[in-house]
């Protein structure tokens, strides 16, 4: 079974073997970026909401 981010991978190097850890260091730095695009904008999120509950 070959997995999206082989076949990606695959496609730009048709002719190299696929590293695992070239995968799972594509996994890892993936999860990396999607936890902080979602921290951030709950981070101000919950700062606003912070300060109005302070300001009530």
């Amino acid at each position: 079974m070959v997995s999206s981010v082989q076949k990606v991978y695959l496609f730009v190097l048709p002719e190299e073997e696929v590293s695992v850890w070239l995968i799972l260091g594509l996994t890892a730095v993936n999860i990396l970026l999607s936890m902080a695009a979602v921290a951030m904008p709950v981070r101000a999120v919950l700062k606003d909401s912070v300060v109005e509950e302070i300001r009530r």
